[in-house]
């Protein structure tokens, strides 16, 4: 159990192998250093085994800046990836206060069997999806803005991909595409529902293969 923090780097070039791993039922929190993951190869920064991390960073990394595997996650600061989904979210608690930001694919990316997911920021990706869900228990993002930049349509330009995993909650959200044929919030061919917790705002619509529960609405102005 330990606090790390300083003016300080730590850095690993290794292909195969995180900066920093924390496993075993560890707590920590790490805030302020800088955190080098410049392997040519994607992999992560930063790696929840099992634990509880809180962090409070500016990362900026090759590969993925944080990913979860069992535990806790609170994650407050600025995370950006030269590569694929700067935050990866596997099984466990996250709770992410931050900006999320991926030059490759996805943002942010949830893919475990059993994650609970609430996050609050900005999430951008200037080549797929702002928020992809594969999985998971429940995903609920609020207060947020969810951003694909990528000049594509659907599957290659939506804002957000929600094609597994059970629930998705929106509260106060604001979706946005580049291409004109992108969908604010798309399926990959799975129908599914997602629940709107008060009125969410979109430049592009929604599939007609999602629908829309809860008391809010979802208002297009393109």
């Amino acid at each position: 159990n330990c606090k790390v923090t300083g003016a300080g780097s730590v850095a690993n070039y290794n292909v195969r192998a995180a900066v920093i791993l924390i496993e075993d039922s560890s707590t920590v929190t790490i805030e302020g250093i800088n955190v080098i993951r410049n392997s040519p190869e994607w992999y992560y920064a930063i790696h929840v085994k099992n634990a509880i991390v809180t962090t409070d960073l500016n990362m900026h990394t090759y590969g993925a800046a944080l990913k979860l595997d069992d535990g806790i996650l609170n994650a407050t600061g600025n995370y950006y990836s030269e590569t694929d989904y700067a935050v990866w979210i596997g099984n466990g608690t996250a709770n992410l206060s931050c900006n999320i930001e991926s030059a490759g694919n996805s943002a942010l990316g949830v893919h475990g069997g059993y994650s609970y997911v609430t996050f609050e920021g900005n999430l951008l990706s200037h080549y797929l999806f702002g928020l992809e869900i594969g999985g998971g228990q429940e995903v609920t993002i609020k207060n947020s803005i969810i951003e694909s930049r990528r000049n594509g349509g659907k599957e290659v330009g939506d804002a957000i991909s929600f094609y597994g995993g059970n629930i998705l909650n929106l509260d106060n959200c604001t979706m946005k595409c580049f291409h004109p044929q992108a969908y604010s919030i798309s399926e990959q061919g799975r129908a599914a529902n997602v629940n709107l917790l008060s009125d969410c705002y979109a430049n592009r619509n929604k599939s007609a293969l999602i629908t829309l529960t809860g008391p809010g609405n979802l208002i297009v102005t393109p």
